[in-house]
């Protein structure tokens, strides 16, 4: 120890962390593939009755005018965290702690994305903006009018929600999980950006999805390594730094983005930098005694 310098103690003690915590999860919860296959099943099922009994725009309106009540900044808030950016950034708070959730994220991220681009460019379905006539139901944010379905932001919100629920070790944290992904996927009925079957075709996707990648992260064990890890949290602190950076498309969600980025990067800058620093000096002050 004394002979090593600060910068390769700190090195080490980085490396010892990762390779520590790289195993912490188990990667296989069968309660929980099976709350991930009712999902799935659920969403398909929901969906295919939905579209065959009352076609493609079924529900809208009710679902829509339920969040009449709500403020505006509230719902562009809620509907905000099913963005891409916002769903990348929120990894940064697991990232030193749990490395197979960032990589499971990762990789589920990656088939969500290519899922969710290639099937708005094969339909390039029209929004409720493009059919009702303005004025004829809520509006909160920009009107969109292409490209409907399936809805992105409940991708990305069944992605993340999850990959949570396949680490989660309890059922009724599951279903927290996924609450929280279906108010996002109704936020996107109830601002009038996309259909309920939108919302349906984004659920099973993303659940798809996030089974998918957690498959694919057990099947490339290089990406909890060293080199792959410390890239990917580098890429998450750029995420989060153009989120502070950029204002959001729903401008009264702006704070609460800039809130959340700055959160993550504290929390970054703390995990990787900070707090390992202090264990460095604290190391290097008891040698000195």
């Amino acid at each position: 120890m004394t002979g090593s310098s600060p910068a390769r103690t700190f090195k080490r003690l980085l490396l010892g962390e990762l390779e520590a915590r790289r195993d912490v999860l188990p990667w296989r919860r069968p309660d929980a593939v099976i709350t991930l296959r009712w999902w799935l099943a659920a969403a398909l099922i929901f969906a295919t009755v939905w579209l065959a009994m009352d076609g493609y725009h079924a529900v809208f309106r009710p679902l829509n005018q339920a969040w009449s009540g709500v403020p505006d900044a509230l719902a562009q808030c809620i509907t905000y965290c099913g963005d891409s950016l916002f769903a990348l950034v929120l990894l940064l708070f697991v990232a030193q702690r749990f490395p197979q959730l960032l990589w499971s994220g990762l990789c589920s991220a990656l088939i969500a994305a290519v899922l969710s681009r290639g099937l708005k460019a094969l339909f390039n379905a029209q929004r409720p903006g493009a059919v009702l006539a303005p004025g004829s139901f809520h509006l909160s944010g920009p009107l969109y009018t292409s490209h409907g379905f399936p809805s992105g932001h409940s991708v990305t919100a069944f992605t993340l929600a999850a990959v949570l629920a396949w680490f989660l070790p309890r059922e009724w944290m599951r279903w927290c999980v996924f609450a929280l992904a279906l108010l996002i996927g109704w936020s996107r009925v109830g601002v009038g950006a996309h259909w309920p079957l939108d919302v349906l075709a984004g659920g099973a996707i993303g659940t798809f999805s996030a089974m998918a990648g957690v498959a694919l992260a057990r099947a490339t064990p290089w990406g909890l390594g060293a080199p792959a890890h410390y890239l990917s949290v580098a890429t998450l602190w750029i995420c989060a730094l153009f989120m502070l950076r950029l204002n959001p498309p729903y401008p009264l969600a702006t704070l609460w983005a800039h809130c959340v980025a700055v959160a993550a990067l504290t929390h970054g800058l703390w995990a990787y930098l900070i707090a390992p620093g202090l264990q460095v000096l604290d190391r290097r002050a008891a040698v000195r005694r």
